[in-house]
């Protein structure tokens, strides 16, 4: 694994969260683009480090599956774009739930 320091989640929905306290524990977190080998390797001990785990909601029974979108497309604040070769993504946009890590090109 990598020794970059592993990026901190931001909660988005769950316990203590104004107007989506009843809801499932969602997390955001942005990981770069040379982690996310460590994050599909072993995505429970990798969120472990980003402070989630079964006491935040997330990994339930300690297991974990990842999900990438496409690597062809990224997101851009104009919306969904063809991914240039020459300038590759440097961040994957990941949304945690349950047992499931879903990630985008950013």
């Amino acid at each position: 694994m990598t020794t970059k320091r592993v990026p901190k989640a931001r909660q988005l929905a769950g316990p203590g969260v104004r107007g989506a306290a009843t809801d499932t524990p969602l997390f955001h977190l942005d990981i770069d683009r040379d982690q996310l080998t460590d994050l599909v390797a072993d995505p429970v001990t990798y969120l472990a480090k980003a402070g989630l785990g079964e006491e935040q909601g997330i990994a339930p029974g300690g297991a974990m599956s990842v999900s990438l979108g496409r690597g062809d497309l990224r997101w851009t604040p104009d919306g969904w774009q063809q991914a240039n070769d020459s300038e590759p993504t440097s961040e994957w946009c990941c949304f945690v739930v349950g047992d499931q890590t879903i990630c985008h090109n950013h």
